[in-house]
C-alpha cells in the first residue's frame, strides 16, 4: 500500500533551528500520529512543511507517491489538508460561509457551492457542536467555538490526511475529548497527525508517535516503544513519572524526583 504522506531525508530550519534533519517519515492510511516537543522545537513548521506551505532545506516529501513539489495546489488540498494552531477573520463572514470554505477544492473554478456543499457543511458544524450558530459572524465566536469551527471547516474539506496543529487549542476539557474522539472515530480511512503538548492526550489517542530533539535529532515509533518516562523526560528537559489510568498511562513531571542532570524546572 502506498504511504498517503513519505518525507525521504527531510530537513526543516524553524528560524534558526533545526525542526528535523534527515527525517525519514511513512504515514499510512488509518494512522494516528502524536508530534511532540517543547515550545519553539518547530512542530509548527515541520507540520506546514509536510502540506507544502513551508520552504524545506532539503530532502523530499511525496504525497500518496507523488513528489508534493509537482503537485497543484487544489490537488495536494484534496489528500491533505491543515488545521492552523489558530484562526484569523480578515473579512466578515458568517459561520456557514467560513465552514464552506472546505468545500473549494472539490468544487470547479467559477462556480458556487451547491446544495450537497451546504448539506456538508451543515452536518460538519453539527458534528462539533455548532449547529444553530450558521448566521452568526465567525469573529463574534469565541475562542473555544471559533476552534470548533475551524475543525468543521477541515472536516467539510474531507482530505485523506489530516494535519493537525494543536487540535485542542482554546478548548475546555469536555471539548478536547469530544473533538478528539471525533477524529479518531474517523481516522480508519484517513490518517491523522496531530501536534500535541499534552502527551497523556498522545498516549490516548496516538498509535505512532514523533519527537522532536535537539539539534534536529528525532525520535519515532510504535506509542508502546516510544513514549515512556525516559524519553519524554528527555524530551521536556524535566523528571517524568507515570501512574496506570483508565485509558492508559498517565504521565506527569515528578518534582519530587531527582533532577539527574536535568534543568529544573517542569511542563
Amino acid at each position: 500500500m502506498t504511504p498517503l504522506l513519505e518525507a525521504h531525508r527531510l530537513s526543516v530550519l524553524a528560524g534558526e533551528k533545526w525542526a528535523c534533519k534527515e527525517l525519514n517519515l511513512s504515514i499510512c492510511k488509518g494512522e494516528r500520529w502524536g508530534i511532540l516537543g517543547v515550545n519553539g522545537i518547530g512542530k509548527t513548521s515541520l507540520l506546514h512543511a509536510l502540506c507544502g506551505i513551508r520552504e524545506i532545506q532539503s530532502g523530499q516529501i511525496r504525497l500518496k507517491g507523488r513528489p508534493i513539489a509537482e503537485m497543484k495546489r487544489r490537488e495536494t488540498a484534496r489528500i491533505a489538508g491543515l488545521l492552523f494552531q489558530d484562526s484569523e477573520d480578515h473579512f466578515p463572514s458568517t459561520v456557514l460561509e467560513t465552514a464552506l470554505i472546505g468545500r473549494h477544492p472539490h468544487i470547479p473554478p467559477w462556480q458556487r457551492e451547491s446544495p450537497v456543499d451546504e448539506k456538508i457543511a451543515l452536518e460538519a458544524l453539527s458534528a462539533v457542536g455548532l449547529a444553530g450558530t450558521e448566521q452568526r459572524l465567525a469573529n463574534t465566536l469565541s475562542g473555544g467555538e471559533r476552534r470548533r469551527l475551524a475543525l468543521a471547516t477541515l472536516l467539510v474539506q474531507d482530505p485523506e490526511l489530516y494535519l493537525l496543529d494543536e487540535p485542542t487549542n482554546h478548548l475546555d476539557l469536555r471539548h478536547q475529548i469530544e473533538v478528539l474522539d471525533l477524529l479518531a472515530n474517523r481516522s480508519a480511512e484517513k490518517a491523522l497527525v496531530m501536534v500535541l503538548h499534552d502527551p497523556n492526550l498522545a498516549e490516548r489517542y496516538c498509535d505512532r508517535i514523533l519527537m522532536l530533539l535537539e539539534a534536529g535529532q528525532t525520535m519515532q515509533g510504535a506509542k508502546e516503544d516510544i513514549l515512556n518516562e525516559s524519553s519524554l523526560s528527555r524530551l521536556y528537559d524535566c523528571p517524568i513519572a507515570s501512574i496506570q489510568g483508565p485509558h492508559g498511562r498517565i504521565f506527569f513531571a515528578d518534582q519530587t524526583a531527582p533532577a539527574s542532570g536535568l534543568k529544573a524546572g517542569c511542563l
